[in-house]
């Protein structure tokens, strides 16, 4: 999905282009084919899961509504489809293996709900990054000519691994998005054992909702916190640096497997953007505020190529 497959002048919405470009990209790297028309129905029973098992926004009735239940059988087909194929990628050959080897484990259900993790992975958080660290780019002009400077010989380059650390920027403006707007903002835990907390008392097996924006937002971490300032991720200031100040892929054994992947992804996308003629339409667009528990920002943000 080219940005030069977007025709001149005619104004496309961000959300949804990169939620393609994002499942795409993910789909060809572990399973070598792209959601297609499923997108749609990964969407719905992607955020309906998240609803009704993580976030609590939905109750346990959306599972039985008709929309739900057929993008559910829509994408268990696909799954199949995937299982079936002779040439499969080593990502379906580790998880068949995994199945054999440890039945205990994983049964068949599990293996087509894990062949369907990658097309979903990144629809929430690498989507809404990229989409906001955009919209925040093309409100800023002297930031986007930085970014735009730096990447320009990295892209020409074929973006090689090595060339990574070269987008200090870049990579600063991402982070700076991730902090200023938390997307992943309230994960769930368990608690593994008693304890005390600012005089509450937690129980073994307690469930915890842990507010990431308390760190992200407080001013003894992060100076002037309510402002938009990606030079606090850099030298001299690398105010990121202090414990406890960011954990955007979570930590210890609940760090994000994909964290490796979705900065790499994060960064190739937003520098690939830089390098087109775009601009925000219209032009006073302000983005409406949304709460981080719907996961996903405006989807009226629209870009046009000029």
């Amino acid at each position: 999905h080219s940005l030069l497959e977007q025709p001149v002048g005619q104004p496309f919405k961000l959300l949804e282009f990169v939620q393609r470009l994002v499942a795409d990209s993910v789909g060809s790297i572990t399973l070598g084919r792209k959601p297609d028309h499923h997108l749609a129905d990964f969407m719905i029973w992607w955020h309906t899961q998240l609803g009704v098992n993580l976030i609590g926004s939905k109750g346990k009735s959306s599972l039985r509504r008709q929309e739900y239940l057929n993008a559910k059988a829509s994408i268990r087909h696909f799954a199949t489809e995937i299982l079936a194929d002779p040439n499969p990628a080593q990502y379906v050959l580790d998880l068949k293996n995994l199945m054999e080897s440890e039945p205990d484990l994983m049964n068949h259900d599990e293996l087509l709900f894990m062949l369907l993790i990658p097309y979903v992975a990144g629809l929430d958080t690498v989507v809404n990054v990229v989409t906001l660290t955009l919209y925040e780019l093309y409100n800023r002009p002297e930031l986007l000519a930085q970014v735009r400077a730096e990447a320009a010989p990295v892209l020409e380059a074929g973006f090689p691994a090595e060339k990574m650390r070269d987008l200090k920027v870049l990579h600063a403006t991402v982070l700076e998005t991730m902090r200023y707007y938390t997307i992943a903002n309230i994960p769930t835990r368990f608690a593994k054992t008693d304890f005390v907390y600012q005089g509450y008392q937690i129980k073994a097996g307690q469930k915890l909702m842990m507010h990431m924006n308390a760190a992200s937002r407080d001013p003894k971490l992060f100076a002037e916190p309510n402002s938009y300032t990606p030079e606090r991720f850099m030298p001299p200031r690398n105010e990121h640096k202090q414990t406890g100040a960011m954990s955007p892929y979570g930590a210890g054994a609940h760090t994000c497997l994909g964290a490796g992947m979705a900065e790499a992804l994060m960064a190739i996308i937003v520098a690939t953007f830089t390098t087109e003629n775009l601009e925000i339409t219209p032009k006073a667009y302000t983005m409406k505020k949304f709460h981080s528990a719907n996961l996903l920002a405006d989807p009226n943000l629209r870009f046009v190529r000029l």
